[in-house]
């Protein structure tokens, strides 16, 4: 489907002036229907409603966004029935605005906004039903790249609905008489988020120490791991003692949202005591700064170990019959398509995915009401599995706990997708995860509604 198409006849037709040219943007209305899509759909209905927007069609992340400076003049929607409102977003989170609460007929039917709703570039357009309120949607199961998403107001969190196609559509007028240039998007609209927000409000960064027992090499070098999960690079240094005895030293330079292993080499008046000893407490410290203001002390409790002493060499056994064992069933995988191959690791076996611990994917946060805050964190994918192989999304729910600063540290419900694709020795795919919360303002006597979700491409070789 076209991303544009020029208005011609039919519900939707306005007078423009000459300079410039209404376009289109949305649905064509066009297929078979027959499905009446409600906020039922993923759950018990609570009262509130919910929003429902396309996030891509054929694989086309633009077709429900504003492309440039601007007005909607109106909009369309195929069988709706109960009261909704047709929705304007920012990108960067937040409402652009709305129009009157409008009561649904079947067909197609076409309204005009007076007065018409100002856009910018990047705006996108949804509808907020009510919770007796249906919209038409088509089903475009066999159209890779679609998908619908459907926000409640409370409840679970974002949900990834599958393949359909909103029947909604918005007539969009420039404001000058120039080409309508699409803004550059290549994946689907999330809030705009500073990364350094938090360090100019004056807070310091956050960095984790990973490890607790360090086995020492005969030359006296250690490694420890530190996970930094903010989006800008940290830069320090990393100190090893025990008590007043300094054991250790490394500089430490990390990218933003990466982990890393930093080796420090131990005196030789730490070796010696460690070799004696053969297990030394110790304490690892990090004092880690980002592109501006505080630096940040980090404390990590340690068991240092002794390297292992020789053992004398068995003689291997003779062996008695041909051929080898099965290949191993561990693969091992990346975000992404560069670096290495060391985000997080599965076994497959029988066409299940299991994973063999627990990793972090980046998640986005926006509020919709309140301060219309956005967030951003690495959150914990910690549903195992197992997950079955094949060309479609499995998605799967627990309750657990998420870290991002603008919801509650209570338990929730975590929304896990992941997608997965066999090619050779090669498997890609895609990591999901959503989730929601909503807090009650006494003063203004108001709900505010946070929504969370992030998805990670990935690709995995045998390990």
């Amino acid at each position: 489907m076209s991303r544009f198409r020029l208005l011609a006849g039919a519900t939707l037709l306005l007078a423009m002036p000459a300079s410039a040219s209404a376009v289109e943007i949305g649905s064509d209305h066009s297929g078979s229907t027959g499905i009446n899509w409600s906020c039922s759909n993923v759950g018990p209905a609570n009262g509130l409603g919910c929003f429902v927007f396309q996030e891509q069609e054929l694989g086309d992340v633009n077709v429900n966004v504003v492309p440039s400076a601007g007005r909607i003049t109106g909009f369309a929607v195929r069988d709706a029935s109960g009261p909704f409102r047709f929705r304007v977003f920012h990108s960067a989170g937040g409402p652009a605005g709305q129009s009157a609460e409008v009561t649904g007929q079947p067909g197609l039917q076409g309204y005009t906004l007076t007065p018409s709703l100002p856009v910018q570039a990047g705006d996108f357009i949804a509808i907020e039903l009510g919770d007796t309120s249906a919209v038409g949607v088509r089903d475009a199961t066999a159209e890779a790249g679609t998908n619908l998403l459907e926000f409640p107001l409370s409840g679970p969190g974002p949900q990834d609905q599958g393949t359909f196609e909103l029947f909604l559509s918005a007539t969009f007028l420039p404001n000058s008489s120039g080409p309508v240039i699409p803004p550059v998007l290549n994946k689907p609209v999330i809030p705009t988020i500073d990364p350094l927000a938090a360090l100019r409000a004056g807070k310091r960064p956050t960095a984790r120490l990973v490890g607790g027992s360090i086995t020492v090499s005969k030359r006296g070098v250690g490694a420890l791991t530190i996970t930094n999960p903010n989006a800008y690079a940290l830069k320090g240094t990393l100190s090893v003692v025990a008590g007043k005895l300094k054991l250790g030293r490394a500089r430490v330079s990390l990218a933003a949202n990466a982990t890393k292993k930093f080796k420090f080499k131990l005196s030789r008046k730490a070796l010696r005591r460690l070799r004696k000893k053969r297990r030394l407490r110790a304490t690892a410290i990090a004092k880690l700064k980002g592109p501006i203001g505080k630096t940040a002390t980090i404390r990590k409790r340690l068991t240092l170990k002794a390297p292992a002493k020789p053992k004398r060499k068995k003689k291997p056994k003779r062996k008695t019959g041909g051929g080898g064992g099965p290949a191993s069933d561990l693969w091992l995988a990346r975000n992404g398509t560069t670096g290495a191959y060391d985000d997080f690791k599965f076994r497959l076996s029988g066409g299940n995915i299991t994973m063999t611990g627990t990793s972090l994917l980046f998640v986005s946060c926006f509020e919709i009401g309140g301060s219309y805050r956005s967030s951003s964190s690495l959150e914990i994918f910690n549903l195992l599995g197992p997950w079955r192989l094949g060309n479609q999304s499995a998605t799967q729910t627990r309750r657990s706990r998420a870290v991002n600063v603008l919801v509650s540290s209570s338990e929730r419900t975590i929304t896990y997708t992941l997608t997965s694709t066999r090619s050779g020795n090669r498997i890609t795919g895609k990591r999901k995860m959503s989730f929601s919360d909503s807090q009650y303002d006494p003063f203004t006597n108001t709900i505010s509604s946070i929504f969370c979700s992030g998805s990670q491409d990935y690709e995995a070789i045998p390990g």
